[in-house]
């Protein structure tokens, strides 16, 4: 058995509506209040010179027994849902001191996404016929669904996401049936101008969306001319997340697409783990990679080669696959970024800077 999930568009009643927004609402109010208090301890121990509480689940549940105490309104939400808000605090923290992450922040009433996980606890969610049952909520339609959930439901996510209402099933699956096996491999570059390159000289192409980034560009340059929170803003907000939501789908889609023949086709997938996060901050990368979401693509590849198994591989971060000649295995140290094509000192061969790189990444361990 392994674990899926899939994502429903819903479209609330007035009651409902307001059921999901005091779900989101009392657990963001959790979450922001775990934080304050945590750093608030922080800095008193850091003035007293003493050491501070360790962010562990046993702390945070003392945080959240004294919350629950001074603010009964919390009470609203059943036991395991207000618990399953400490775990986000708990993966933040883990993050900031474990991982170098940036320091947990506070969520925002108004920002474009947010989400609250409601557990399946003694079966109490169902689905029926294309509609989702849960006492609280009553019953609500699940746009396109397909009968596919015949497991056990382990929770859902109640999401908002641009104005629109999703409905997130993590449910028990039986194991898919393998893809045949091909005895092929493949290294695999990433990059924004061709969104993908793999080492047998077939590329995947950037999808152009001019049009609609033309409209979104332009509807974010009306939003900015409105008053805040006025009627006009947010109706022009309105029709900025029905582009921006419309341009995602389009990309999610393709992304499945690619990524489904690039797995069903090679039976072991290298690629690059690359530090998207520090590409970003490069502001000749910045717009370029916010627009083709290589992330999202490579954890695509990386989960259908799990579901389906084949074998995924990922490359150090740092390697220098562009620099490599993949012909004599001479490094070109001075290659700039802006040039795509170059001539190895060495041997002299002609190379394409990205099959170059996808062909390394292939070579990788070998």
């Amino acid at each position: 058995m392994v674990y899926r999930t899939c994502r429903h568009r819903v479209y609330p009643n007035q009651k409902q509506e307001k059921l999901f927004k005091q779900y989101l609402g009392h657990s963001r109010f959790i979450y922001n209040n775990i934080i304050g208090e945590i750093e608030y301890n922080r800095r008193i121990a850091n003035i007293f010179h003493y050491r501070a509480p360790y962010v562990n689940n046993k702390y945070m549940e003392s945080i959240f027994n004294y919350l629950r105490e001074w603010h009964p309104f919390i009470n609203d939400l059943d036991i395991n849902t207000m618990q399953a808000c400490n775990k986000p605090v708990l993966q933040a923290y883990e993050n900031f001191f474990k991982r170098g992450f940036g320091h947990p922040k506070f969520k925002k009433k108004h920002q474009s996404s947010q989400s609250v996980k409601i557990n399946n606890i003694n079966n109490r969610i169902r689905i029926k016929g294309g509609k989702l049952y849960w006492k609280p909520l009553g019953r609500i339609n699940l746009k396109g669904y397909r009968p596919e959930i015949t497991g056990k439901i382990k929770h859902i996510r109640i999401q908002q996401k641009n104005s629109q209402w999703f409905i997130i099933i993590l449910y028990d699956s039986p194991q898919p049936e393998p893809f045949p096996k091909t005895g092929k491999e493949v290294g695999i570059d990433l990059g924004v101008k061709t969104l993908a390159t793999l080492s047998d000289r077939k590329a995947k192409t950037t999808l152009k969306l001019n049009e609609i980034e033309a409209k979104i560009k332009k509807t974010q340059k009306n939003l900015q001319r409105k008053k805040h929170n006025s009627k006009n803003y947010k109706k022009t907000l309105k029709t900025l997340h029905k582009h921006t939501n419309k341009r995602n789908n389009i990309k999610r889609e393709y992304y499945h697409k690619i990524s489904k023949d690039i797995v069903q086709e090679y039976d072991i997938i290298k690629m690059e783990n690359l530090n998207l996060k520090e590409m970003i901050l490069d502001h000749d990368y910045s717009k370029g990679l916010q627009n083709v979401s290589l992330g999202i693509l490579k954890n695509m590849i990386k989960y259908k080669c799990e579901l389906y198994d084949k074998t995924f591989i990922e490359v150090p971060r740092y390697y220098p696959s562009s620099q490599i000649c993949h012909v004599c295995g001479y490094r070109n140290t001075d290659l700039t970024i802006e040039e795509r094509n170059w001539q190895c000192p060495n041997c002299g061969a002609i190379l394409d800077r990205d099959l170059n790189a996808s062909i390394n990444i292939l070579n990788y361990g070998k």
